[in-house]
Parts: structure tokens; sequence; C-alpha cells
């Protein structure tokens, strides 16, 4: 297993996105305010590889906030 996760912080708890490395390889991962997108590629067997972006959306605990996103 591998994650990427975002900590809390002040304004509302964390994000945390989790894979199997036996089936998904990581190629990049970037973290935002409000996201973690994840890019990589999903194994299905020695022939078939199929290239995967992964994005975690979360919305903030405040309105005004909720509607910036």
């Amino acid at each position: 297993m591998s994650w990427v996760h975002r900590g809390v912080d002040k304004e509302g708890g964390g994000i945390l996105t989790m894979w199997d490395n036996k089936e998904f390889k990581r190629n990049k991962s970037m973290e935002g305010k409000c996201f973690i997108l994840i890019i990589g590629e999903l194994c299905g067997g020695a022939l078939i590889s199929l290239n995967v972006v992964v994005l975690n959306v979360y919305a903030p605990c405040y309105n005004s906030e909720k509607f910036m996103l």
C-alpha cells in the first residue's frame, strides 16, 4: 500500500488517497488546498497497462470558501 495525504489544518480535516502497489504505479502526484491529484498506471497484467488520472477533491467547511471552490 502507498498513499498521499494532506494533513489537517485549522480550517478542517485532512484528505487521504490510498492504492495497492500491485495494481497501481504512481508516476506523479500534486497537492493543492482542496485536492490531491495522482497520475499513474493501472496494471492489468504483463500485456496491459492503462494510464490513469485520479483527482480527489474536497470542499472546505465554510460556505464562502465552498463558493470559491
